[in-house]
């Protein structure tokens, strides 16, 4: 058969056939052809993203809720158990552990107030947590800290999502960096504490931090937090390492090294005055008070959780199976 009857008996009708009337089934190709590149980006995309979760150290910390059968007279999970865990060489756990509680408190940011009828939730975090360790440790494109870094087991500063500015409406960088305290509502009075850190996430949707003396002081001397405490005025100065010109001759510098402006990021200093009716001239001066309390009382707080640290992925069932056993042996002394 020659080439041009080979195209015109053959190749001629098998390509209208392909192409079909007015071209439709060329059509129905291109979008089936384009489905299928979509439909492997979507599957690649999503192998990426999982392999980016699983690679993020945050998903390495387990928080173990302590079980509600107290009230069944059932032994308790406490700090023994935890030790436990961390010593059983099965689990590949960091040979520390921490414990935590969650609270929630209401917040003000520049007399802002959210209109959620649930308050905003915040965590328990010490220096020496591995989780909070591990948020100062990340640099570059990992990076979490976003501040300098002023946090203390002893202060009030609190540490502060970039979630929850937005939640208040400071979406930038620009306005959100200017915010030094935010109020916190504590047995009905609000109290500015000051910004220690601001972080780019927490875990468990908590939007911010507070440190064990705060809680502890809630519970030990919340005469701290109110007002009739103190006598005089204290102002927050941002900005500034001395005194500047024009401020009442009243006003002096505090310079105790507990002073609660040593848990703020910002640069500033505090200032007193006894005079009640004394006058602050001086742009963005925030009224304080003076809390420089330390609470060496035992804790009053409950635990909620235990938090591990798995070093290793793979053995998350491993981790569970033992927690379960755990638990199962305290119900193999409940009396019935």
């Amino acid at each position: 058969m020659k080439i041009k009857d080979f195209i015109n008996e053959i190749g001629v009708p098998e390509t209208r056939s392909v192409i079909g009337k007015n071209g439709s089934r060329v059509i129905f190709l291109t979008v089936i052809f384009f489905i299928s590149l979509l439909v492997l980006g979507v599957a690649n995309s999503s192998s990426e993203l999982l392999k980016k979760k699983m690679q993020d150290p945050y998903i390495k910390f387990i928080d173990v809720e302590k079980p509600q059968i107290d009230k069944l007279n059932v032994k308790e999970f406490n700090i023994d158990n935890a030790r436990d865990l961390i010593n059983d060489s099965t689990l590949s756990l960091s040979p520390q552990f921490s414990k935590g509680t969650n609270k929630r408190f209401n917040i003000k940011i520049e007399n802002i107030e959210l209109k959620d009828d649930m308050p905003p939730l915040g965590m328990l975090l010490t220096e020496g947590d591995l989780f909070y360790k591990n948020i100062k440790s990340k640099s570059g494109v990992n990076k979490k800290l976003l501040t300098k870094s002023t946090f203390s087991d002893v202060g009030f500063g609190l540490i502060l999502t970039k979630e929850l500015f937005e939640d208040f409406g400071f979406i930038d960088d620009s306005s959100w960096r200017k915010i030094a305290f935010v109020e916190i509502e504590i047995k009905n009075e609000y109290v500015k504490l000051p910004v220690a850190e601001v972080v780019e996430e927490l875990r468990n949707n908590c939007k911010f931090a507070f440190s064990k003396n705060f809680l502890n002081c809630i519970s030990n001397y919340p005469e701290v937090f109110k007002a009739k405490h103190y006598k005089g005025t204290t102002y927050f100065l941002p900005n500034v390492d001395s005194i500047p010109s024009g401020i009442d001759s009243s006003f002096t510098m505090i310079e105790v090294s507990q002073k609660l402006s040593a848990n703020c990021y910002k640069k500033g200093i505090m200032v007193e005055s006894q005079d009640t009716n004394a006058i602050i001239n001086f742009e963005r001066a925030i009224k304080v008070y003076d809390i420089r309390r330390i609470s060496n009382k035992a804790d009053r707080f409950d635990v909620d959780y235990f938090t591990f640290h798995l070093k290793d992925l793979s053995k998350i069932e491993i981790f569970a199976s033992v927690f379960f056993l755990t638990l199962l042996s305290f119900w193999d002394e409940f009396d019935y």
